[in-house]
């Protein structure tokens, strides 16, 4: 049987009679331990009589707090019990110093301290909510109306992992109750203390006497906000897009009131508007210059960029609208805009000039790789940051967004003109400029530069290089392009070859003469397109659509090629003038004969077998291109001191192909028969014409293309009647 005694274990059953030792015996019969237990005997311990009545009301009092399942939330239900004596009881919307002098008050911001040094929100959560329904009067009577302004509001732990629209939600409650002023864009009340507010300070400028109490009021509205974009853009809280922030907001609403309030005269509503909008870009700065771009994505790094850049531009057309043109020398505009730039600049961090600089890198990439320009520009990187100040930065990046694109994508980027800042030294800008000559130079030359794009490249480079030193680039990109040309061409890229043989032949022209004729020739014979149609005709000159942008009739070439511009004066004999305007005529002949030889030859190391060969070992493999050429042979007339009649003999025996062989025969007959001939420039032109008429008849048989005979003669005779 056991003791009736027992149930109360060591417990005195008696009360005792000093009133600490009966605070302590209290919290030891509720087992109250740990910080919750220091903090009651420290501010409750000599006084709890007082603040309770009795030792009934405590342990009442007790028994509550232990509902609670944490130490602060048991501190927080003790402090606001209903057990305690009305003259300690907590009463936090009286407008007098009471609430913040009461011991309950003390005790409450001890146990902030000790469980949320950090967290505000926190400690409003732990159970204050519950008796406190707005946490800006939380704030406000336990941490002062100061400390919404300061990093620690902001960055309250548990403040900020609330979701993104709660917070914010709380925020403009915070606004609205530091700033009253502006309680009216939330309630629709009377909104005339918000204006004269405004008006007050849209005037101040001109007004030295102080703000009235609504200015006042909104000015520390304005620095909550600033507060806010500040910490929250550091903290990368914020998501940088203004809309959040300024759109379908009290800002909105305030900025609709001022559009939609009719303002005694306009002049005070242009006032009004000027300032909002210029606070509304200083908040828009204090969100720029906070924003952390290194706690983004690439995504919202590259959204702040664009917006400073276009912060800054906004300040560019500001100058602009400020500076009357006609008395203002752009010079002091250029240092006016580069002091500004400087000055922004000045105010960013390492990161953040970083991510602007290469956001307009990027931007000019873009536009570059999308734009069919000749002559692209990288206008975002000439407009900002290709100056002295910026320089440095602004190539190391470039350089490394140019080593990550395709080679094609690099050389259309160096295609861009030269880009630098206007009103920078004369030796900056040459000391560029050859930087920019010299990385554009050594592209062909770099590991892994693909052949095909040195056509392009050597395109370009005739633009803005001396074409004597480009001669070898010219010389192999025509082959390159001609190799590129046998192949099936989309139409688009079958275009861009056309334009740049066309202007790589030009080059040619001039540089080397005899080359650029031999390319021609060659490329006729490995063109895939056909040059004529049906009757052989190359088309109107009037209708550029039809010709093949590249060629020109051989017998135009004769005097652009090979006519060497002798000043012939009328002093001159006869027979030298004469033999001056023949001088071209024969030259093309000559070359023209030389080519047709070349082409009937065996390849280098082949020799005929018992006076036969194959066609494979033949320079010209096709018969009907040697048919061809044997017939301008024919046509042309010319010996070459023999060289011509002693191949054709070869061939005439030799060649695996009867067509060929007798045509060679023709062709031999011919060459022998008018070698003495006594030739006039239209018989050279002739001879040059119905030469050519043959092999474009070639180049369009071989590519398999119908030919109607009688109006291919037809066009032979219209050529040959007036050349």
């Amino acid at each position: 049987m056991c003791r009736i005694d027992a149930p109360f274990g060591n417990r005195s059953l008696d009360e005792k009679k000093d009133p600490v030792e009966r605070f302590v015996q209290a919290l030891d019969e509720f087992e109250v331990k740990d910080n919750f237990r220091t903090l009651l005997i420290k501010h409750l311990s000599e006084n709890w009589i007082d603040v309770f009545y009795s030792s009934s009301r405590l342990e009442e009092a007790l028994t509550t707090a232990n509902e609670q399942n944490s130490e602060p939330e048991k501190c927080i239900a003790l402090a606001f019990c209903q057990n305690v004596n009305i003259r300690f009881r907590l009463q936090p919307f009286r407008d007098d110093d009471s609430y913040r002098e009461s011991l309950l008050f003390k005790f409450l911001a001890d146990v902030a301290s000790t469980y949320f040094p950090t967290s505000p929100h926190g400690f409003y959560k732990a159970g204050i909510e519950r008796h406190l329904h707005s946490y800006a009067w939380f704030v406000r009577n336990h941490y002062g109306d100061e400390f919404f302004l300061t990093k620690e509001f902001f960055n309250d732990e548990a403040f900020s992992s609330l979701n993104e629209n709660e917070r914010m939600h709380i925020l403009w409650d915070c606004f609205y109750f530091i700033a009253p002023t502006f309680d009216c864009l939330n309630n629709h009340s009377d909104d005339s203390a918000l204006v004269n507010g405004l008006l007050s300070l849209a005037s101040s400028n001109d007004d030295s006497s102080s703000p009235s109490e609504h200015a006042q009021s909104i000015q520390l509205g304005l620095e909550f906000l600033r507060a806010w974009l500040k910490y929250d853009a550091e903290m990368g809280r914020i998501s940088f897009n203004p809309s959040r922030f300024f759109w379908d907001s009290p800002w909105q609403r305030l900025e609709s009131l001022v559009w939609q309030k009719d303002f005694d005269d306009e002049e005070a509503k242009s006032s009004v508007t000027n300032w909002l909008n210029n606070t509304k870009r200083d908040l828009e700065k204090v969100l720029i210059l906070n924003f952390n771009v290194d706690s983004v994505g690439d995504l919202e790094a590259k959204e702040w960029a664009n917006h400073i850049d276009q912060y800054f531009s906004d300040i560019y057309r500001h100058i602009q609208i400020d500076i009357d043109w006609r008395t203002y020398e752009h010079d002091k505009f250029d240092i006016r805009l580069k002091k500004e730039l400087e000055d922004l600049c000045s105010q960013l961090t390492p990161k953040q000039l970083e991510a602007w600089i290469q956001w307009s890198i990027q931007q000019d990439f873009d536009h570059i790789l999308s734009s069919k320009q000749i002559l692209p520009e990288l206008s975002k990187s000439s407009e900002r940051w290709v100056c002295e100040t910026f320089f440095g930065v602004w190539k190391d990046l470039f350089l490394a967004n140019l080593d990550t694109l395709e080679a094609r994508e690099q050389l259309h980027v160096l295609s861009a003109t030269f880009p630098a800042r206007r009103g920078e030294s004369s030796e900056f800008i040459r000391a560029c400029f050859e930087w920019w000559r010299g990385l554009f130079n050594q592209l062909p030359e770099t590991n892994g530069f693909p052949k095909t794009l040195i056509p392009e490249w050597t395109v370009t480079a005739t633009r803005c290089l001396h074409e004597q030193n480009l001669f070898p680039y010219i010389d192999k990109s025509i082959g390159i392009l001609r190799k590129e040309v046998t192949g099936a061409c989309q139409p688009e890229e079958q275009k861009r070859h056309d334009d740049q043989l066309k202007q790589l032949l030009e080059g040619l022209d001039r540089l080397h003469p005899n080359k650029s004729f031999r390319h021609r020739l060659l490329l006729m014979r490995s063109y895939t397109l056909p040059l004529t149609d049906e009757s052989i005709s190359l088309g109107s000159p009037f209708n550029q659509s039809n010709l093949t942008q590249w060629y020109i009739p051989v017998c135009d070439l004769a005097t652009r090629l090979f006519e060497k511009h002798l000043d012939v004066k009328l002093t001159e004999s006869a027979e030298n003038r004469l033999k001056a305007l023949m001088g071209p005529y024969v030259t093309c002949t000559n070359e023209l004969a030389e080519f047709c030889l070349s082409r009937l030859r065996l390849r280098k190391g082949e020799k005929a077998r018992e006076k036969q060969y194959t066609a494979e070992q033949i320079v010209e493999q096709s018969s009907v291109w040697r048919q061809g050429y044997l017939k301008a042979l024919t046509e042309l007339g010319v010996d070459l001191n023999g060289k011509v009649h002693k191949a054709v003999y070869f061939i005439k025996q030799s060649d695996p192909d009867p067509d060929v062989r007798a045509i060679a025969s023709e062709c031999y007959k011919a060459v022998r028969r008018r070698t003495k001939k006594n030739s006039t420039i239209p018989d050279l032109k002739r001879g040059i014409i119905a030469a050519e008429w043959w092999l474009l008849i070639c180049q369009r048989q071989k590519l398999g293309m119908v030919i109607n005979h009688e109006d291919a003669l037809k066009t032979r005779r219209n050529l040959m009647r007036t050349p």
